[in-house]
């Protein structure tokens, strides 16, 4: 009887742990989403960048058809992102520059944090990336641009993840 008692015990413990795992990680907001082909972008104007394939996405945040994050309702609160961006074929005579876009809904602007800038190299590539603690609230979105001058210019698109953008609510 207590080997049956100590049994029933340890399965109900199990399934109660199982359950508050699951519950918390269904609670939790985070995304990774990267480049896995290349894409071509007309010189000077400032594009997002297209992210063609998704890691995670728990809690269903980021949107890979307007390659944004927005900040689910309910969900304000202290966000940690990170992204880089790496070119091809950038020539030694074109600047390259790379930025989170981040839209503030509740002062109704945009701000930006830059992920870096420079020059084209002799080899054609080049790149940067940063990180950003941002307080966000709901219905805030953040997004990542890269702009090139001078000529057309292709953003690195492979399996190794060079141009990439992921983010986690810390609280």
């Amino acid at each position: 009887v207590v080997q049956g008692s100590i049994n029933q015990y340890a399965a109900n413990f199990e399934g109660r742990v199982r359950q508050t795992v699951a519950s918390e990680i269904n609670d939790k907001i985070a995304f990774h989403a990267y480049k896995s082909e290349n894409q071509e972008i007309a010189n000077i104007a400032y594009n997002n960048v297209d992210f063609t394939t998704i890691t995670y996405n728990h809690g269903n945040a980021f949107d890979i058809a307007n390659d944004r994050f927005t900040v689910p309702d309910g969900k304000q609160g202290l966000y940690f992102f990170s992204a880089s961006v790496f070119f091809r074929e950038a020539r030694t005579d074109s600047r390259w520059i790379a930025r989170l876009e981040w839209r503030d809904v509740s002062t109704n602007s945009t701000k930006y944090v830059y992920l870096g800038g420079g020059h084209g190299t002799q080899s054609g590539s080049t790149g940067g990336g940063n990180s950003a603690v941002l307080y966000l609230e709901e219905g805030d979105w953040i997004g990542v641009e890269a702009g090139m001058t001078k000529f057309t210019y292709k953003i690195n698109g492979s399996s190794t993840m060079l141009t990439q953008f992921s983010g986690a609510l810390i609280y």
